[in-house]
């Protein structure tokens, strides 16, 4: 049925400032992650396609592109990648050592009392970033991860796996390498955190890292898993599969009443979990995938 195939693609994007993709808090210290969750680039690109395509911007363009984006897209998580091009999988003790030492530092603040604009007292925090550059090195960072794409069309936008995004009655288009360019990743847009270079890379692509296999037919993407093969997406906590890694909460913003607003987040086993068996990870959630049997 057309519109029901999906089309993935590799991208990678070169980071122009430091970012923050945040987790829970830690006592004054906002959490980030090591790498960009796999529904931020979804959701950053619904305001970045209202901006692109000059729409109005009003909760009715963003409402309709959220729609769009929502039901027509999904991603992996964005990883690290070393200074040989491959990724730093965090869940990898090595490579999330050499994250964590080269890759994350962190930022100080304080609130301030708005009539005498000082600090208030007991009011410290602390943000933890990615940083744009390695430690000691002047290269930007580079994130790569995969991208799958379907038809889908609403009142006034068309979304096109190879073209990307326009208005109906052909005023204006944004390619998908022009929109990643212009994504806000992470963070306080008013403090320019997670900003990327313009020139991302998009290519077709038939497996994701380390050859991981993909049904792309069905009403959404999914992944083929053996036992024990690290999950590169983070996944529905579900009793019914059992496996080895760690838990996650994954946050985030979604627009109500006229603004965007941090949601409560969802449970999830963290990317890296290893199953007890052969699975389907199905990447139908707007937060995390779900864990189907492989002969479902």
């Amino acid at each position: 049925r057309k519109g029901m195939s999906w089309q993935p693609f590799r991208s990678r994007l070169r980071m122009k400032t430091d970012m923050h993709c945040g987790t829970l808090m830690l006592g004054f210290v906002a959490r980030a992650f090591p790498y960009v969750p796999q529904h931020v680039p979804i959701f950053a690109a619904v305001p970045a396609a209202v901006e692109a395509l000059a729409l109005p911007q009003v909760p009715t363009s963003y409402r309709e592109m959220e729609s769009l984006l929502l039901h027509g897209m999904r991603a992996t998580p964005f990883i690290v990648l070393g200074e040989d091009g491959k990724p730093l999988f965090p869940w990898e003790k090595e490579a999330r050592a050499l994250l964590e030492a080269d890759f994350v530092s962190s930022r100080y603040g304080v609130a301030l009392d708005d009539p005498s604009r000082s600090a208030e007292q007991g009011r410290l925090f602390e943000t933890e970033v990615l940083l744009a550059h390695r430690r000691g090195s002047m290269t930007a960072t580079q994130l790569e991860g995969y991208v799958w794409l379907r038809e889908r069309e609403t009142a006034r936008l068309r979304l096109d796996p190879q073209d990307g995004i326009a208005l109906k009655d052909g005023s204006a288009r944004v390619s998908w390498p022009s929109l990643l360019g212009r994504l806000s990743l992470g963070g306080d847009r008013t403090r320019n955190l997670g900003r990327l270079w313009p020139d991302a890379a998009w290519e077709p692509c038939g497996e994701l890292w380390n050859g991981i296999g993909m049904d792309v037919c069905g009403e959404w993407p999914c992944l083929r898993l053996d036992a024990d093969e690290a999950c590169p997406v983070a996944v529905a906590a579900d009793e019914a599969f059992g496996g080895r890694g760690g838990f996650s909460v994954m946050t985030g913003r979604r627009f109500s009443g006229g603004a965007y607003v941090m949601d409560s987040g969802t449970p999830a086993r963290d990317i890296g979990w290893r199953p007890d068996r052969a699975v389907l990870i199905e990447l139908d959630g707007e937060r995390c995938a779900r864990v189907r049997a492989a002969d479902a």
